[in-house]
């Protein structure tokens, strides 16, 4: 039977609009499994939709970590967190980006031998020109499609239970608004190198959470931007000293699976993105707790 205590906190937080992604994000935090927060999540709504049980109090359980309502967590913090979280679904996130890979792989395998294949075909007509063009733009547009794809489905996968295979099917109907996202962003992003640097940093900074917002909030692309913005402003010096700190140990990391001989670069390859993507969501539902999005109800701790 699952926890009271657990059932209540959920409860709570349902009525008050907080999303179950990060509900589930904060209790897996707190060591809840899985399983039990799922089946906690189950027990709401079966109460919600049978009234057995009657709205009460919910019991006010002190944080350990009051400092966390108030300021930035600290690096390790996050990284402990996004560790747990990432662990508990490793083989999706491993296979996510398997597969991504793979569809990449093969569609650029597919364009090139049609490349060769129809190669002579223009020969004879003395425009090889043209078949070069078409294959010099094709393999980015199919990196750019790809790449979105895998990366939707990473953040997608977050905060559903679905398999793999159905994961992408499911986010392919919102692949192209979230490339929209990506290639605007990435163009204001390097606009903003062009001027000495610093203004594309800063917009580096401001359009961090922006795909975890068109996810997760359903917003549209200028309002992912604009909300991003929003949530990175007052604590924009802090959040940029996290991603130092993060790509600086994921550097590390990286450095030392890479000496692994044969593999190594596949596997830094498999642990890397997906830990990124599960760091920044981390990140994300804590900055956004911080700009009062995040209900101040305080957490379960799991009974041991």
């Amino acid at each position: 039977m699952p926890n009271q205590e657990l059932i209540n906190y959920i409860k709570t937080e349902l009525e008050k609009g907080t999303d179950k992604g990060i509900i589930t994000a904060n209790l897996l935090s707190q060591g809840w499994r899985e399983q039990q927060i799922e089946e906690a999540f189950a027990s709401v709504k079966i109460t919600s939709s049978t009234n057995i049980v009657q709205s009460q109090p919910v019991k006010q359980i002190q944080s350990t970590d009051q400092s966390q309502a108030i300021f930035l967590p600290r690096f390790f913090s996050l990284l402990k967190e996004s560790w747990k979280f990432f662990m508990f679904k490793l083989n999706n996130y491993v296979f996510i980006y398997i597969l991504g890979s793979l569809m990449m792989g093969f569609s650029i395998i597919a364009v090139v031998a049609i490349y060769f294949i129809s190669l002579s075909y223009f020969a004879a007509l003395n425009v090889v020109y043209i078949p070069v063009i078409v294959l010099i733009f094709t393999i980015p547009v199919l990196m750019l499609i790809f790449n979105g794809w895998t990366n939707l489905a990473l953040i997608t996968s977050i905060n559903n239970e679905q398999k793999v295979i159905l994961t992408f099917r499911t986010v392919f109907s919102r692949l192209f608004p979230f490339l929209g996202l990506t290639i605007l962003s990435t163009v204001i992003i390097i606009i903003g190198y062009g001027f000495l640097i610093i203004p594309g940093i800063i917009a580096s900074l401001m359009f961090i959470f922006a795909p975890y917002i068109f996810v997760f909030e359903r917003k549209s692309i200028i309002q992912s931007l604009k909300l991003s913005k929003e949530y990175v402003k007052p604590y924009m010096f802090e959040i940029f000293v996290r991603i130092v700190e993060f790509y600086f140990i994921i550097g590390i990391i990286s450095l030392v699976i890479n000496f692994v001989p044969v593999v190594g670069s596949l596997l830094a390859q498999l642990f890397i993105a997906p830990l990124t993507v599960v760091f920044f969501y981390i990140f994300y539902i804590k900055v956004k707790g911080l700009n009062g999005q995040k209900i101040s109800n305080p957490l379960p701790k799991r009974v041991r």
